[in-house]
């Protein structure tokens, strides 16, 4: 263990704990005469936190399924840190629309129309609290035939007749 306070005052305030972790402490008294024996030791745990925000969002170039590639995006993103109590779901904002995803870290939005752009906002929650981290981003979709990656845009294609 380490001392984290030593003075005459009967109540100390620990601060920068980490989220949901066992800590230990125990107490003792000193005088003129010397130091008395310590206190029992008393465990807690801190309570679960906010996640963390999403590091890596992303669209993948390659559609895993047979959707046309001018009409569905389909995302990917990494679980962030959920700072002790698991993550429920993530919410997408595409424009108006709010997509939930329940389980996992991928989605496919389909029905979008071609040569058109979206804007999608990556959101999620957590078990003990409601606060939501976001992340936005703009999508375009093209008629071209090839998929082309921006780092603020992103484009699919559509199919010419």
């Amino acid at each position: 263990m380490e001392l984290i306070y030593c003075g005459p005052e009967t109540q100390c305030e620990v601060s920068d704990l980490t989220p949901a972790t066992h800590y230990c402490c125990r107490l003792q008294a000193v005088n003129q005469a010397g130091a008395g024996p310590y206190s029992e030791q008393m465990s807690f745990q801190t309570p679960a936190t906010n996640p963390d925000a999403v590091s890596s969002f992303f669209l993948l170039d390659q559609l895993q399924s047979d959707q046309s590639p001018s009409t569905c995006l389909f995302l990917k993103w990494e679980e962030p840190n959920c700072n002790g109590a698991d993550i429920t779901s993530y919410i997408i904002s595409l424009d108006d629309q709010l997509i939930t995803v329940e389980t996992g870290t991928s989605h496919l939005i389909t029905d979008l129309q071609p040569d058109s752009q979206y804007r999608y906002t990556h959101t999620h929650t957590h078990t003990h609290t409601h606060t939501h981290r976001h992340t936005h981003t703009h999508t375009h979709t093209h008629t071209d035939t090839h998929t082309h990656t921006h780092t603020h845009t992103i484009s699919s294609p559509s199919r010419r007749l």
